[in-house]
């Protein structure tokens, strides 16, 4: 190591000796060049100077002798620039007895402040004397008066003390309200009233917050509905108390789609009907009330009245659904013909426009199901029905009496339609009315309903928690009268008990006022007293302060004044002396300027023309001059030049003596730290060994704890691979053991995941209008609500049903992820191939094939007809439209509505 330090040292002084020569070399080069540019300064000023000596010759040479008048105006000039430097001389006379005045006006102030300023200061001491005197007889006056306070102080803290004593004892001998049997009596009755309130209204609250109707779903911008347990938990309908019962504007961005408000989720809290073919008369009776109930909500938002439900509606309603089966009307509008006409006018009514809706295909279909669907169905019809031009939603508006029926699809498309949605509207037949004085008049609905003996029945529809939650009400209330009845008598009796104890206590209370009265009077005498004495006191301090003070402040005065007249003396005399040297220069001025004038007129009066030898004498005179100068002017030049080379020389020799210290200095701290380290190195060398020794076991101890660890996981995840294996083998033996099969009755669902619980799930309801044929969220690539055949990577043929996938016995096996399809987390096959999804639309003479897209049909637009008993509808009721209107539905996959109406031409 000593080795290596000489050789740094060594390097350290050859690159000092390199950057000291580069130094010196460059430092002669800069040398040269600013010697190069004097010499260059030099010489072009030489050159100046002989160019304007020769210059100055020839103008003198060619100057001619001067006449008397050029003489004369000479006199004249110097004459006045004579005068004008006698003027500039008793200017500045001026200006030196101003600065003179100045000077004397600032000591005369500097000393009559300096006085003033001591006369400040003598007064401020006494003053400062005399309020410490004065705060030193206040404070001992104060101490005295203080004394005699705290005692009075004292003693009426002490004999209020006993006072108080003694009315707390007198009060607590009296007693308290709350202590009083009675009172305490019927407070427990205020308790137990109020204990059975809050079970009641708990019972109340909780029945509400457990059967609240679902929200609609607001402001969707998109076509395509989510499948159902993606739907906001709070648009979920799982149990007949989550129905809503009244329609509102759901905002959605595509007026002609048919987005869900609401959906179905299947749940063990449905326990409505299962439906599996026709409905009975009670069912379709709720159907009527809940459709009902949604289209009047929507009817009384307009200001216009209920829409009637009555026995020969239904009737009527039920009569035209047994036309339609007989004639094999499915998803076709009913026709306004003969038999149609009578079906309702048998009943009095006359058949004058209808709504179409259909449901979607469900493996299990409950009444909640249909009822959800009916929700979503009037729905669109009121909000989404612009590509009918709104003719869904004039039919309600014009209804005045209606039947909701269910009818069953026993026609083609069954599968993807299993029931239509008819919607009936009924009106007072066009023959019933009377003429009365020339004119047609009509009898109202009501009148007409009386007259013929039918009944009004009752059209709201009402969720079964409705009658409890009224009874709870009504308990709630009565429970709210026995609290405020209690509360009342125990107020009363708190009211009477108080009274009492008041009156006792008040007697106390006056002994102990009249008693501190007494106290406070013998105290406050006492306190004013010395609070007398003291103000005396300090009132005879203040005296003899302010006239200490006041004899300071005379003093004070004197001084300043004093000083004061020296100063306006001292101003006094210096403005003497100015105007007197004022006066003086003026003089001297004009006696200058009258030596000038004469010496003027002396010269005008011995004018001549020039001599030549007076011309030359003043040639002479005058070249001499200038060449003066000129040599003056080029000295000058070649000084500064030198003096430049002179000062970058002393720069240069600084500027290499400051580098030669600044080396060495550094040399020196270089041999210091060589020296240190030198003397640290074994200590240095130790520690560095021992952190390496210290980091190499960590590293050690790491991988060990590492293998370890990695060598768990592994046995770990050896043991989990196998046992899933051995319960995936018995899986397999149990569902080839015909003795092990079991077929569940009920399929069952998670009601917080959706996820199928037991081996068979049901197809959870999926209203999605207008998204067949895309992927929703990842889930399958059809259509979701729909029975789908899929192949899987084994060759195995199945069907997937909204996200389910079963083999052909209908048994589950799994969700579909993607493309995969997973169970309990595994991956147990993929999907090889998804057929695509396409819908025919016929028309009445060419059959046409065409893939779905997100567009939605115009399936709803209104047709006009002119012509008389015949009831308009959308579309045309042949095999062609049918068709047409079955692959729309595929595409809406809900609500695709039918509208009719009979135009009126009386």
């Amino acid at each position: 190591m000593p080795a290596k330090q000489a050789s740094e040292v060594n390097k350290y002084d050859d690159d000092t000796a390199k950057q000291v020569a580069q130094k010196e070399k460059d430092d002669a080069e800069a040398l040269a060049d600013a010697q190069k540019s004097a010499d260059h300064v030099d010489t072009d000023a030489q050159k100046d100077h002989d160019d304007a000596l020769a210059n100055e010759q020839k103008t003198l040479n060619n100057d001619p002798a001067r006449t008397a008048d050029e003489q004369r105006a000479q006199a004249a000039g110097d004459r006045d620039q004579a005068i004008k430097t006698a003027s500039d001389v008793q200017k500045q006379a001026g200006k030196d007895a101003d600065a003179r005045q100045a000077q004397g006006v600032k000591k005369a102030t500097d000393t009559k402040n300096a006085s003033i300023q001591e006369a400040d200061s003598t007064l401020t001491k006494a003053n400062q004397n005399a309020d410490a005197q004065q705060a030193r007889d206040d404070a001992a006056s104060n101490n005295k008066a203080k004394s005699t306070i705290d005692k009075a102080n004292q003693a009426q803290k002490q004999q209020t003390a006993d006072a108080q004593q003694a009315r707390d004892a007198a009060i607590t001998a009296n007693g308290k309200a709350n202590d009083n049997q009675q009172v305490k009596d019927a407070k427990n009755a205020v308790s137990k009233a109020q204990g059975q309130l809050d079970n009641d209204q708990k019972a109340l609250n909780d029945l509400n917050n457990n059967s609240q109707p679902a929200v609609p779903r607001q402001n969707i911008t998109g076509d395509m509905d989510p499948a159902p347990y993606d739907f906001p938990k709070e648009s979920q309908v799982r149990s007949v108390n989550n129905l809503p019962t009244t329609i509102i504007d759901p905002h959605f961005k595509n007026l002609s789609g048919s987005n869900s408000a609401i959906i179905y989720v299947p749940s063990s809290q449905d326990t409505t009907d299962v439906i599996t073919g026709e409905l009975t008369s009670e069912q379709q009776a709720e159907i009527t009330r809940y459709g009902l109930t949604l289209v009047n909500s929507w009817r009384s938002q307009k200001g216009l009245s209920p829409i009637l439900m009555t026995k020969d509606g239904q009737k009527s309603g039920q009569a035209i659904i047994n036309w339609r089966k007989q004639n094999n009307y499915n998803s076709q509008h009913t026709p306004y013909n003969d038999a149609t006409t009578q079906a309702a006018h048998q009943y009095g009514l006359e058949y004058s426009r209808e709504n179409l809706g259909f449901t979607l295909p469900d493996r299990h279909v409950t009444m909640l199901s249909l009822e959800t669907q009916l929700y979503n169905v009037i729905q669109s019809m009121l909000y989404q029905d612009a590509a009918s031009e709104w003719g869904h939603r004039d039919n309600f508006a014009k209804m005045e009496l209606a039947s909701f029926e269910m009818q069953k699809n026993t026609g083609k498309f069954s599968d993807v339609i299993p029931y239509v949605y008819v919607i009936d509207g009924y009106r007072v037949p066009s023959d019933a009315g009377q003429w009365v004085d020339g004119k047609y008049v009509m009898p109202s609905l009501t009148d007409w309903i009386a007259k013929n003996g039918d009944t009004i029945l009752d059209s709201t529809w009402a969720s079964p928690v409705a009658k409890q939650r009224a009874n709870l009400k009504n308990k709630v209330s009565n429970d709210e009268k026995s609290v405020t009845n209690a509360q009342t008598n125990y107020d009363n009796i708190y009211k009477s008990v108080t009274k009492q104890i008041a009156d006792a206590n008040k007697k106390a209370v006056q002994t102990y006022q009249d008693t501190i009265k007494s106290i406070n009077a013998k105290h406050d005498k006492a306190v004013n007293d010395a609070k007398s004495t003291l103000n005396q006191e300090l009132a005879q301090h203040a005296n003899v302060a302010n006239t200490t003070k006041a004899n300071a402040q005379k003093a004070h005065d004197r001084a300043v004044g004093f000083a004061n007249n020296k100063y306006k003396d001292t101003i006094k005399a210096l403005q003497e002396r100015h105007d007197f040297d004022l006066l003086s220069a003026k003089k001297t001025y004009d006696a200058t300027v009258q030596k000038i004038q004469d010496n003027y007129k002396s010269i005008m009066s011995s004018l001549h023309d020039e001599t030549p030898a007076e011309r030359k004498a003043r040639h002479d005179a005058t070249y001499a001059q200038f060449k003066l100068e000129q040599d003056k002017k080029l000295t000058n030049i070649k000084n500064a030049e030198a003096a430049k080379i002179s000062r970058l020389k002393e720069e240069q020799a600084k500027k290499l003596q400051a580098f030669k210290k600044q080396r060495a200095a550094d040399r020196t701290k270089l041999l210091a730290q060589q020296a240190q380290d030198l003397k640290d190195a074994p200590a240095k060398a130790a520690q560095e060994l021992k952190d390496f020794e210290a980091q190499q076991d960590a590293d050690y101890q790491a991988l060990l704890a590492k293998q370890a660890t990695d060598l768990q996981n592994l046995k770990d995840k050896n043991a989990k691979e196998l046992a899933n294996l051995k319960a995936k083998n018995q899986a397999y033996l149990d569902s080839i053991d015909p003795s092990k099969k079991t077929v569940p009755t009920t399929p069952v669902y998670d009601p917080s995941t959706g996820q199928l619980v037991n081996d068979k799930p049901v197809t959870p309801e999926i209203i999605d209008h207008g998204s067949q044929g895309q992927e929703i969220n990842g889930k399958g690539t059809g259509l979701d609500g729909l029975v789908k055949p899929i192949t899987l990577s084994n060759g195995e043929v199945a069907h997937e049903n909204g996200g389910v996938v079963f083999n052909d016995q209908d048994q589950f096996i799994g969700e579909l992820v993607g493309n995969k399809v997973v169970n309990k987390g595994q991956v147990v096959a993929s999907v090889q191939e998804t057929p695509t999804v396409t819908e025919s639309t016929t028309t009445k003479d060419t059959p046409v094939t065409e893939s779905t897209t997100k567009d939605t049909p115009n399936v709803g637009s209104r047709v006009e007809n002119n012509k008389h008993n015949q009831l308009p509808n959308t579309g045309n009721n042949n095999d062609s439209s049918l068709l047409s209107v079955m692959g729309i539905a595929l595409t809406s996959l809900v609500g695709l509505f039918g509208l009719a109406y009979r135009k009126n031409e009386r």
